[in-house]
């Protein structure tokens, strides 16, 4: 005897449903299987079965930094190091010309 099964109509932009189905498709199951797989682990789980983040913001010293960061990498004047013995050894005798 098989299974009562029940329809769910759910909106999801054409370019997200591709790509899963690529994805499931790829792991041996049909987008349905997927879906049928995400709800019985819920409730199992007693809930959604992996966390659930609102996205995190860049401080504004994080996004004062990677503003630096991109200065300096379109400054010509920027020095720049092959190897970090380098680095250190140029700062060795910068510390030395500064005593």
């Amino acid at each position: 005897m098989s299974e009562k099964t029940a329809y769910v109509n759910v909106r999801v932009q054409k370019e997200v449903k591709e790509q899963a189905q690529d994805l499931f498709n790829s792991l041996g199951m049909d987008l349905s299987t997927a879906v049928n797989v995400f709800l019985k682990q819920s409730i199992a789980d007693g809930g959604i079965p992996f966390e659930i983040k609102k996205a995190r913001v860049p401080s504004k010293r994080l996004l004062a930094a990677m503003a630096e960061a991109d200065n300096l990498m379109n400054d010509p004047t920027t020095k720049i190091y092959k190897t970090a013995a380098e680095l250190f050894a140029d700062i060795d005798q910068e510390a030395d010309s500064d005593s």
